[in-house]
């Protein structure tokens, strides 16, 4: 995170030769500048300029200080360059700093990041990565152009917007979907020497009791092409492929995905990318600890074709507790032909307390 400083100024307490990389820089004096733990992620940037070096400027990032003892980054701006003693230290603003920073377009219609592009990512706990144009990711990535993505739990809490309990209460919650992996109820592609794309599944050319969805690591890169069979290895985890990973799944298909607590779900159903089989998959969806919950052994009969869903609302439920998983088995698989996608989840997320 970058640190700032009004007005903090020093000189150099001993010259700096022309060298790259992490230094030591020694400054007379370290007052109004940010004090920096080592290892803490955060930064200073500083300018050095000389009234014997006209014109000439070096901005360096100052990521750890004890006293005026100081680790420093070169070649953040600026060419590297020796710099004599009384060289001056400025925290002046700079235009790769600015270029951090979220600014509107000329209409105000778009928030962009120009120093990367017109996507824009802001991590959470997680790795944030945007490519899509135009997109802004919270706390997870987007490829898609133009999209929003809030990687999160949205909450309808118990605490109220406001501390006194007056007023219209603003923190308020908004139903969430989510999804499994992707998934092949049918006959999944046998595979060849041929480009996937995100979201592919395959079984091996010799079948070991696993289909593998394709993951590609690069969110500009869409396909990847395999010279020769990955060797898949069922379930030791995920499978180099040229541009991402193969990770497994065990047939019959019957995965889970992890929920927060006070999960209240809604709707349920699957999302066919592909659906090329003559029979139709049947499925049962619930939790961990009742497999039949939201959905038992419902044929996924609204489904005909490519790019369709089958739906299914929830008339009765109650909130999911912490440590259950919601889980999507195949009763009877789909035959004749693939039947590609993902199950889907549709719900909003409660603050419970049973101790209340």
């Amino acid at each position: 995170m970058h640190l700032f400083s009004n007005n903090a100024e020093t000189t150099l307490a001993a010259a700096l030769d022309a060298d790259s990389g992490d230094i030591n820089m020694q400054v007379a004096s370290a007052t109004l500048f940010q004090v920096i733990g080592a290892g803490d992620g955060n930064k200073q940037l500083a300018t050095l300029t000389h009234p014997d070096l006209a014109g000439l400027y070096e901005v360096v990032a100052i990521v750890e200080t004890d006293g005026v003892d100081w680790t420093v980054v070169r070649e953040t701006e600026g060419t590297v360059q020796a710099w004599p003693i009384g060289t001056k230290v400025e925290a002046r603003i700079t235009a790769n700093m600015l270029g951090t920073f979220l600014q509107r377009d000329p209409t105000s219609k778009q928030v962009s990041n120009p120093s990367g592009g017109s996507a824009f990512a802001l991590s959470g706990t997680m790795g944030a990565d945007a490519r899509g144009s135009g997109a802004l990711a919270f706390g997870g990535r987007s490829r898609i152009a133009n999209s929003v993505l809030l990687a999160g739990y949205p909450y309808l809490q118990i605490t109220r917007s406001t501390t006194n309990g007056t007023g219209t209460d603003r923190n308020l919650g908004f139903e969430s979907v989510g999804g499994s992996v992707p998934v092949d109820l049918g006959v999944p592609t046998t595979w060849s020497a041929t480009d996937f794309y995100r979201g592919s599944v395959v079984r091996p050319t010799t079948p070991d009791g696993y289909q593998y969805w394709l993951e590609i690591e690069d969110l500009d890169v869409d396909s990847s092409l395999d010279a020769t069979e990955p060797v898949f290895d069922g379930p030791g985890g995920g499978v180099a492929s040229a541009s991402g990973w193969w990770f497994p799944t065990e047939e019959p298909i019957d995965v889970g995905t992890d929920t927060f607590s006070g999960l209240v779900v809604t709707e349920v159903g699957f999302i066919a990318h592909v659906a090329t089989a003559s029979a139709n998959p049947a499925v049962s969806i619930g939790t961990g600890a009742n497999a039949t919950r939201f959905a038992n052994n419902v044929t996924l009969s609204q489904i005909s074709g490519n790019g369709q869903i089958h739906r299914i609302p929830i008339s009765a439920g109650g909130a999911l507790l912490s440590g259950e998983q919601l889980r999507f088995k195949v009763e009877t698989a789909a035959t004749g032909g693939r039947f590609l996608g993902r199950f889907y989840w549709r719900g909003f997320f409660i603050e419970t307390n049973t101790a209340l």
